[in-house]
């Protein structure tokens, strides 16, 4: 998909190439360190539950899964499409790097943005269905994604430009992972996603509640240190705020992954194992 963005890309105007790169490099740090973190240490034990042929854990640690990457991929996917411009400009403005090259790759990440939390299911259930050691669905799956991409591509780059580009990187992604689902629920039948919506709906609530009272703060730092100041101050003002107001929001919604993950995150300082369940 990247290769053919930025082959499509080299028909439009000077900079769109290295404006998709870029915002590529942005988009890839978020997947790189949490998402494929997080499913390089779940596929083990997605691995031994298919060994054992229990399917209940397999469908329960799929949704855990997939409930833990939306826990942190939705309030960055909302911190980079709030914060796009200014990012961009902290991480690569300067020399040949001038106004209009922002206001490209910004445009392009906004746009990648969109599909983020699409693109980090599908790196999930990608790994479900090769723990299952069935390789022929992601492969296909693989392989729509492409064709679809292309289409979008060719039906957007028009009235969009680079921007049509990004969109349709991020509409194939979502489609795909329907399909995706579609599949495992055919392949193990009814995997439970009622509590995993509703845990949805929960950080849905808080990352837009994280969106306006981090865009209030990073507007009000901004404006105090008056023009041609780098971001890098209303920026970090922005994040410990919007930190703090997700958390908070999630913690009195009682939302299940935050939970877990205040839980982990105590008991690695603490060096204690959770108990295992009762049977």
């Amino acid at each position: 998909n990247t290769l053919i963005d930025r082959s499509l890309a080299s028909t439009l105007p000077a900079g769109s190439v290295s404006a998709l790169n870029y915002a590529n490099r942005i988009f890839g740090v978020v997947t790189s360190v949490f998402v494929v973190s997080l499913v390089t240490a779940v596929f083990p034990k997605l691995s031994r539950q298919n060994a054992n042929r229990n399917v209940r854990s397999i469908k329960k640690t799929t949704r855990a899964s997939l409930g833990m990457v939306a826990l942190l991929v939705l309030p960055m996917s909302a911190a980079l499409i709030c914060f796009a411009e200014p990012l961009v400009r902290l991480l690569f403005a300067r020399g040949a790097f001038d106004d209009t090259a922002v206001r490209l790759t910004a445009e392009s990440l906004v746009f990648y943005s969109i599909g983020l939390i699409f693109y980090s299911f599908r790196d999930v259930l990608n790994n479900v269905f090769y723990s299952m050691q069935e390789a022929k669905v992601p492969t296909i799956n693989s392989v729509l994604a492409v064709v679809l991409n292309v289409i979008m591509n060719l039906a957007l780059i028009g009235p969009m430009a680079h921007k049509g580009l990004a969109l349709a990187t991020s509409l194939s992604s979502v489609i795909t992972v329907i399909m995706l689902m579609v599949s495992l629920r055919r392949k193990i039948g009814p995997m439970g996603w009622g509590s995993l919506m509703v845990s949805g709906i929960k950080m849905l609530v808080g990352t837009a509640l994280m969106a306006l009272a981090s865009t209030r703060v990073y507007n009000l730092v901004a404006g105090l240190r008056g023009a041609g100041h780098s971001p890098l101050v209303p920026l970090l003002a922005a994040a410990v705020v919007g930190v703090l107001v997700y958390g908070i929001v999630l913690i009195l919604l009682r939302t299940r992954e935050m939970g877990e993950l205040i839980f982990g995150a105590y008991n690695a300082v603490t060096h204690k194992k959770r108990p295992e369940p009762q049977r």
